[in-house]
């Protein structure tokens, strides 16, 4: 079994690569919203996604990484504002993945394609994203339940 606390460092470097990676998104598209020779379906893009919104997330995700390493030494009500962000992540991802597949899917399928390698791979990138922060919320999530276990044991 894996130590408990390589399990936490593991969770906030998985909450550091999503922070991060939504930040260089945010840095492209203001780039592109901001570039006089972008293609109209770059600044179309940049008109329906929100810059804020998304630096916003970013954001959360690396504060979420700084109390997934801090978790062991966190108050128990902040490890429960911890627990609740991530679950909330979670579902956000998993609610996103299931748009993303109702979305995809019968599109795919009216193409009438003999293969479906790039239906499999845009699966497994909407799920395999949901199905990563659920195991971070998992893992956040067992580390208050160790925690209680011990501090009851007399």
């Amino acid at each position: 079994m894996i130590n408990p606390r390589v399990q936490l460092g593991i969770v906030a470097v998985v909450y550091a690569v999503f922070g991060v990676f939504l930040l260089f998104d945010a840095w492209i598209l203001i780039s592109l919203a901001e570039s006089p020779s972008s293609s109209p379906i770059a600044r179309n893009l940049t008109r329906n996604v929100s810059i804020p919104w998304v630096v916003a997330v970013a954001v959360g995700y690396l504060l979420l990484s700084g109390l997934s390493l801090a978790f062991p030494r966190l108050p128990r009500p902040w490890r429960i504002v911890a627990i609740g962000v991530s679950l909330g992540a979670s579902i956000s991802y998993m609610v996103g993945a299931m748009r993303g597949t109702a979305d995809t899917v019968p599109r795919y399928l009216a193409l009438e394609r003999t293969d479906y390698v790039h239906l499999a791979i845009v699966l497994v990138f909407y799920w395999g994203f949901a199905l990563i922060l659920c195991i971070c919320s998992y893992l956040l999530w067992r580390q208050v339940r160790a925690s209680n276990n011990l501090s009851r044991r007399p």
